[in-house]
């Protein structure tokens, strides 16, 4: 006897590892379910396994017929699922294998219909609905289970994950709220920017996608979705680029002091008033003429709705030419005698039609002049006015030898005046009076000869 109840033992032990591990094998390669520790039940000819979605809920144990036995045709468990926050509630499913076939919520008529899967341990005359959280697993009469031929009952508490979108002022992302998603699913969101607007920032659980920002619309996917997930976006008013440029009015180009003018491109919001800045300075000198800022193009938008340039126009305007008449040097051809003193800038002038009166300004650039012997000499002379208009004069300077005085003749009567000179020892002078003295010799000649004619006359008339 004992060892038919050693040999039962075995038996009985061997089976239930055999029945074990098929179960095993089915929750270790589930995606979506992991197995709920403490919720099987297993007798000799019977067990139960509860697995749930994976971090959707949990699952409690509410009510069993024993704790020990699950006992043909009265004994019962009956489960509670609880979903977790973000998690969306899909309903109990369930096998029931025997000799490998699933036969689903069997029935038995013991003194009426029952089911094998009720929604109630109270009632297993009403079938699971698929939508309550309650489920009780009821053991039916035999439908042939052994020791050899167990039946396993395995039920499942599924749980779908949600995502939850929000969009702020200024745009809008589709499915708004809270949207369920088939576990393991895949999920597309597309983000739209309002008018004039565009992403400020799009985050995914918290964590910053950057590829949204700034642009006007976008999609974002998720993939392979296993558990609850946020996404979030926000707004701002749309930035444009402002940019200026200078051109010419004329074919010249622009000199490096006018660019130097041009204003930064500066970054303004949608909408924004903008009116282009005024310059340091609208007129620039060059060397050949005045640059003049003529104003911008547009001078100014109400309302920003796209990326702007403003043109300023720079006209130029070359310096009007002026004819500067060069002086003029007034000097004349000159005559000296050798020994006399010489100024070169003696009775010279000089004039301009613009500046006036430029004799002090007259340079002796040449002067050959020797007064000390005779010759034919030139002076050079060269004046400036003050835009830098010259003149230069060449005259000939004449330097002659001084001529001897010839000495007065002697005529009758005129003893005293030769007396006179005698006693002043005084000779006639040269230079200046030379023509005096020869005019007064010749008058004395004419006279001397005037009274020889006379005496002779008389003599003859005798």
């Amino acid at each position: 006897m004992k060892g038919i109840k050693k040999a039962l033992a075995a038996i009985l032990s061997l089976a239930v590892m055999v029945s074990i591990a098929p179960q095993a094998a089915f929750a270790g390669n589930s995606d979506r379910y992991e197995k709920v520790p403490g919720m099987q039940t297993i007798v000799a000819d019977a067990e139960i396994h509860v697995y749930a979605t994976k971090g959707g809920g949990t699952v409690t144990l509410t009510g069993k017929s024993s704790a020990s036995s699950f006992l043909q045709g009265s004994g019962f468990r009956q489960y509670q699922a609880n979903l977790k926050e973000d998690w969306v509630w899909k309903g109990w499913t369930y096998k029931q294998l025997f000799k490998g076939r699933d036969l689903g919520n069997r029935t038995d008529n013991f003194f009426g219909k029952r089911y094998s899967f009720s929604q109630h341990s109270l009632d297993w005359r009403t079938p699971y609905n698929g939508t309550a959280q309650t489920i009780s697993v009821n053991r039916l009469t035999t439908t042939g289970e052994t020791v050899w031929n167990k039946i396993t009952y395995e039920i499942y508490a599924n749980f779908n994950p949600t995502i939850t979108a929000g969009a702020g002022e200024g745009g809008a992302i589709t499915d708004v709220g809270k949207k369920e998603v088939e576990y393991g699913g895949n999920k597309s969101y597309t983000v739209t920017a309002a008018k004039g607007k565009m992403i400020d920032s799009l985050t995914v659980d918290g964590q910053t996608v950057s590829d949204a920002a700034g642009k006007e619309d976008f999609t974002y996917m998720f993939r392979n979705v296993t558990a609850p997930h946020k996404i979030q976006v926000t707004f701002k008013n749309k930035v444009y680029t402002v940019s200026y440029e200078f051109v010419s009015k004329t074919n010249k180009d622009l000199p490096n002091e006018v660019n130097e003018l041009l204003p930064e491109a500066e970054s303004k919001e949608h909408g924004m008033k903008v009116t282009p800045p005024t310059l340091s300075k609208d007129s620039v000198k060059a060397v050949d003429g005045i640059w003049t800022f003529e104003g911008w193009k547009p001078a100014g938008i109400d309302s920003l709705t796209d990326n702007q340039t403003f043109t300023g126009t720079w006209r130029f305007s070359p310096y009007a030419v002026v004819i500067n008449t060069p002086p003029t040097i007034n000097a004349e051809d000159k005559m000296v005698m050798v020994g006399d003193t010489f100024d070169p800038k003696k009775d010279v002038t000089a004039n301009d039609a613009e500046d006036g009166d430029l004799t002090d300004k007259i340079d002796v650039i040449e002067n050959t002049v020797d007064t000390a012997k005779a010759g034919t000499y030139s002076v050079t002379y060269k004046v400036t006015d003050k835009d830098g208009a010259s003149r230069t004069k060449t005259i000939t300077v004449t330097v002659k030898e001084k001529e001897e005085q010839p000495a007065a003749p002697t005529t009758p009567g005129d003893n005293n005046n030769q007396g006179k000179a005698g006693k002043t020892g005084k000779t006639a002078k040269t230079g200046d009076e030379f023509p005096i003295g020869l005019i007064a010799g010749a008058a004395l000649l004419a006279l001397a000869g005037a009274g020889a004619v006379g005496f002779a006359r008389r003599r003859k008339a005798n």
